[in-house]
């Protein structure tokens, strides 16, 4: 007759006795150590190799692209020594047109804008003399008269002889239509050999100037259809019906 398991009685694992030193053991421990800490070395030193090789590798083609921009800068200022002159001929050819049209900037043709002013002339009237005023492309503008009085350019004097005083009144009233004038007044009147001496001052705008260089485009002046289908330029002046010749 066999005897039954004792209850109550628990089997433990296989059992093991460890017979070597602990000293064994941890001398096992520290060669795993090391060979982890040799392979950490291995794998930084591969690692700084590439980073090393890449950063070369980097710097060799940046060199090389250096050195083809280097070379195109030197082809670009080979073909600009070539054509040199061509570029201080187009320099100083600009620097003339921009001196020609600063110093022609207030220019103003003196003769044909009197015999446009003397075309308003009645025919009993004479002229005793003719003054012009205009300011020089490096001096100021003529300051307005008045708080009033419009903008000028350039001003003209007149010394209007006459038998009455009506003939400067008839004057003054038609030039003041006159394209470019921007006002006209009498600034004095005498009586002398039984003339009349009057003294009329004309005020012209930026209309009177003669613009021979200025930039293109700046437009022509504008043209208005006549009554018969032809067409007038706007800017001629149209004088007052007079009889006779002009003085």
């Amino acid at each position: 007759m066999s005897a039954g398991p004792v209850p109550g009685l628990t089997l433990a694992g296989e059992p093991r006795v460890q017979l070597l030193p602990p000293s064994v053991k941890e001398r096992e421990k520290n060669r795993a150590a090391r060979r982890m800490m040799g392979l950490l070395i291995v794998l930084a030193v591969v690692v700084a190799g590439a980073g090393t090789g890449g950063a070369f590798v980097l710097t060799t083609q940046t060199e090389a692209r250096l050195a083809e921009a280097q070379a195109r800068t030197l082809d670009i200022l080979a073909q600009q020594s070539q054509y040199s002159e061509g570029a201080q001929a187009a320099a100083q050819v600009a620097a003339t047109e921009s001196a020609r049209q600063t110093v022609t900037a207030n220019e103003i043709d003196w003769l044909q804008l009197s015999i446009d002013v003397l075309a308003y002339l009645p025919c009993d009237c004479t002229t005793a003399g003719i003054s012009f005023t205009a300011p020089a492309p490096w001096e100021p503008v003529l300051v307005p008269e008045g708080p009033l009085r419009p903008a000028r350019v350039a001003t003209m004097t007149l010394e209007v002889v006459a038998p009455t005083y009506a003939g400067p009144a008839q004057f003054l009233a038609g030039v003041r239509a006159m394209e470019g004038v921007a006002d006209a007044v009498i600034t004095t009147t005498t009586f002398e050999d039984n003339m009349y001496k009057t003294t009329v001052v004309l005020t012209f705008d930026a209309a009177v100037l003669a613009n021979r260089y200025a930039p293109a485009g700046g437009g022509a002046p504008a043209e208005q259809p006549a009554a018969d289908g032809e067409t007038v330029d706007a800017a001629a002046p149209v004088p007052a019906t007079t009889e006779g010749a002009v003085p």
